[in-house]
């Protein structure tokens, strides 16, 4: 059985394979914090109820409801802390520290499906932020893509499962059919060798049988 495990804040998560818009739907159940433009009564959900809103008062709802108001103006959202662009860099320089180590630093399991779908929807929540956190965020993403793939040159050959630390939801995504596929093969190559080692050992006996009946 070949399987990858991705370990976390909060436990450990298998994930099958999505494709990014799959992914961007699962993160939309996590909940962001809005500043309401209006008032409202609690509102109720199959996920859930979410409310009373009042104008000017922070509250939390999942980012897909927060999106929906976003779209029609209802509300402002507030960006997670680590979409900062001074907390990208320093996850980027944190990243960069442990480059020899080959561990990634913990964060948000789906960080980059959150920024994709923030800068993209609510453009805006970036402003007033000194630099460009679409650069920062593109710098912290291929310095973990490249530890990570420094990572999987040094495995085990013949090992049947990978167990990949603070990994987020997309990187696994995209590791995920490589990974497989490599330990797949790799396990083919071992019982071929396995197949041929019987083989010289049943040829070595039937030698020793033949030269001891002479």
């Amino acid at each position: 059985q070949i399987r990858m495990t991705a370990t976390r804040a909060g436990g450990n998560k298998e994930l099958g394979e999505f494709t990014a818009a799959e992914l961007e739907m699962l993160a939309e159940d996590e909940d962001v914090e809005i500043v309401p433009h209006f008032a409202f009564q609690e509102v109720f959900f199959l996920a859930g109820s979410y409310g009373p809103f009042q104008a000017k008062m922070p509250t939390s709802v999942p980012l897909w409801l927060a999106l929906q108001l976003k779209n029609r103006q209802l509300c402002s959202i507030r960006l997670p802390q680590w979409l900062d662009k001074r907390e990208l860099d320093d996850l980027a320089d944190q990243e960069d520290k442990t480059r020899g180590e080959n561990l990634l630093t913990i964060v948000d399991f789906h960080y980059q499906e959150k920024a994709a779908l923030l800068f993209r929807h609510s453009a805006d929540s970036f402003a007033g932020q000194d630099g460009n956190p679409r650069v920062a965020m593109k710098d912290l993403e291929e310095l973990r893509e490249s530890k990570l793939h420094t990572s999987l040159r040094t495995m085990d050959s013949y090992q049947s499962v990978i167990e990949l630390h603070n990994i987020s939801a997309m990187e696994i995504n995209r590791l995920r059919g490589f990974v497989v596929g490599s330990l797949e093969h790799y396990s083919k190559m071992s019982k071929a060798e396995d197949i041929l080692k019987q083989g010289e050992d049943a040829s070595q006996l039937d030698a020793s049988q033949v030269g001891n009946s002479l």
